[in-house]
């Protein structure tokens, strides 16, 4: 009887406090839970909201010094992962090398580890796409 109350019903007791109570039991995932959360999500973070529409200003201009401005506010912030990411957008004209669509927005552009490598899009990025927490879904 001990056996079988340590084998099934301890188990059987952590999965249903985790499904009610813990993180299981959300539908969606929350911010804390993405790995690459929005690049504009990041920057309210940092307290600099107002970045995101400078470095789109920056891109639609093409502004060499401007851009360089915005790679060391980026590395100040100590945001090294989005800095590679703009500056590989910038040097391959903002055009995904997955999809070879434009990027039109940061906040579509991806900064993942891949990313300092080959600019792409959010959307052709498989460590950016949420994944179902549950396979009934």
């Amino acid at each position: 009887m001990g056996n079988w109350i340590s084998t099934v019903l301890f188990p059987l007791r952590a999965f249903m406090h985790g499904f009610f109570v813990g993180r299981k039991s959300r539908a969606l995932l929350s911010p804390q839970d993405v790995l690459f959360p929005p690049i504009s999500y990041v920057l309210a973070m940092n307290g600099r909201p107002d970045l995101l529409d400078q470095l789109n200003f920056y891109l639609e201009r093409k502004n060499v010094n401007a851009i360089v401005h915005a790679e060391r506010v980026l590395l100040d912030l100590g945001l090294a992962n989005i800095r590679e990411a703009f500056i590989n957008g910038v040097e391959e004209k903002m055009i995904c090398r997955r999809c070879d669509r434009q990027i039109k927005f940061i906040d579509s552009l991806c900064y993942c580890a891949a990313s300092a490598e080959k600019c792409h899009c959010t959307g052709c990025c498989n460590n950016r796409k949420i994944k179902a927490l549950t396979s009934g879904r």
